[in-house]
This record gives structure tokens, sequence and C-alpha cells, in this order.
């Protein structure tokens, strides 16, 4: 089994780690849109990656303690109704819709 990769931010309060994702997103050229603010000390995360048909939500591994990513397939065609079921299950959560490929996910560059 894989290690799951971490989605910590060093400390960072969670706006101010999508803001500096944000930065190093777009200075590669590549498209990041909040289509949802959460809670700017504490949301949890939600990253579309629509060209990838990719969803990337962060949660907490109960053995180490830590956040990580986990990965599912999210079509297109059903992202919209999924994403805002998430935002009326947990309004305090991030949504955002990212340009390329899971495997660029700026907010792994963070911490």
């Amino acid at each position: 089994m894989s290690q799951p990769r971490s989605a910590d931010f060093g400390g960072l309060p969670v706006e101010m780690a999508i803001g500096a994702a944000q930065r190093l997103h777009t200075a590669d050229g590549l498209g990041f849109y909040v289509r949802h603010r959460g809670d700017s000390e504490r949301g949890l995360l939600t990253l579309y990656f629509e060209d990838e048909d990719c969803l990337l939500l962060q949660e907490r591994d109960f053995d180490s303690g830590r956040l990580v990513w986990r990965q599912q397939v999210l079509l297109k065609a059903d992202s919209s109704e999924y994403l805002s079921r998430l935002i009326d299950r947990d309004p305090d959560g991030w949504i955002i819709e990212l340009d390329g490929v899971s495997e660029k996910n700026p907010f792994e560059r963070l911490g």
C-alpha cells in the first residue's frame, strides 16, 4: 500500500495556503478558481481537476493524525450536483477548480 500524499500546509491557515497555492499554480500558466469559499482558518479543501475528471479530497488519516489527499473520479457531467451536495454538507469547506492534472497539485508544494 502506498503512503498517502500529505495535505498539511506546515501550520498555515487554510486561506493563506490557498493564496500561496494560487500564486504557484497561476505562475505555471494554469487556471485556479475558488468555487466555494469556506472557513478561513480551518475549512477542508476539495480540489477538482476537470481536465482529468479527478477530485482530491482533504481528509484526516487517523493512523498518523495528518491531513492527506484522497483521490476520487468525478465526471464533468456529475460535478455540479456533487459539488453542490458537498457545500450543503460542509459549508466551512472550500471547493477549488484547477486546470491541469492532479500531479501538478500546487498545495503539495507548500508542506
